[in-house]
């Protein structure tokens, strides 16, 4: 087994009917394959829309795809020189925080 390192901050909590779901926001120190999902599931924190590690009580009317976002991604290059991609949040993950009334999903 190898180490990997999570740090997670819940940035909102939303209600749909009688569930309740927590946005966070994920730093990863290390990139273990599966390792949001794994750290996740382990903490009993399931993700919406992942099948494998959560199963169908994950499902959310007008989801198609699994609940993640990568807004930055960095790597470290082999001569120590770093760079980033960023990118915006999808139109239909934002178009399901808005109907479930986030208060932040304008600054994703």
């Amino acid at each position: 087994a190898k180490e990997a390192l999570t740090e997670y901050q819940a940035l909102e909590y939303l209600q749909s009917g009688v569930d309740i779901y927590t946005l966070i926001r994920v730093i990863l120190h290390s990139g273990r394959t599966h390792q949001i999902r794994v750290h996740m599931s382990a903490l009993g924190h399931l993700r919406l829309g992942d099948s494998l590690y959560a199963g169908k009580q994950t499902e959310l009317k007008g989801l198609k795809i699994q609940f993640l976002h990568a807004k930055i991604k960095g790597v470290q290059l082999p001569e120590n020189t770093w760079i980033e991609a960023e990118s915006e949040l999808p139109s239909d993950l934002k178009e399901i925080l808005v109907n479930l009334n986030s208060k932040v999903v304008n600054n994703l």
